[in-house]
């Protein structure tokens, strides 16, 4: 029994370990060929915001949780075990499922202005700062890019 718990638990490792990404910029295949338009301008404001995550903390919490939930018990004992443990992995899942990010507010070097939200994976390791002179890639209405460009 303990060796079944075992390697399901080294199996959702491995799936976390798959979900959650890798450290270099990976494109999809619509971004390939796409046109970019860029700007300039001058970060006027970065303000830290919580980002929903991927969706999957709550089915991951929930099946961790039922896992341990069944190991309570027996009869109609471990069935409730089971399914409490269900429920409140999904609740710690659910709440585990944010990532951090930031509300970054850019004058534009031509007037007007661009507000977005990125994800801290999204802007890097060099977080990017208040008066920061900076080049937005936008492809469609979305950014996909900042960058730190000289003073």
């Amino acid at each position: 029994m303990k060796k079944n718990v075992i390697k399901l638990l080294l199996i959702f490792s491995g799936l976390l370990l798959l979900f959650s990404g890798c450290s270099e910029r990976v494109y999809n295949r619509a971004q390939v060929g796409a046109i970019n338009v860029s700007y300039t301008g001058v970060i006027e404001a970065v303000d830290p915001v919580k980002v929903e995550g991927k969706g999957v903390g709550s089915f991951v919490g929930a099946v961790i949780g039922g896992i341990l939930g069944h190991q309570i018990g027996s009869g109609s004992g471990k069935a409730l075990a089971t399914m409490g443990g269900t429920l409140a992995g999904s609740i710690v899942g659910d709440e585990a499922d944010f990532v951090d990010g930031y509300k970054i507010t850019i004058k534009l070097d031509k007037g007007g202005e661009i507000t977005t939200i990125l994800t801290k994976d999204e802007i890097g390791k060099n977080p990017l700062k208040v008066g920061d002179r900076v080049k937005i890639l936008v492809s469609g209405n979305r950014v996909t890019d900042i960058e730190r460009i000289g003073r």
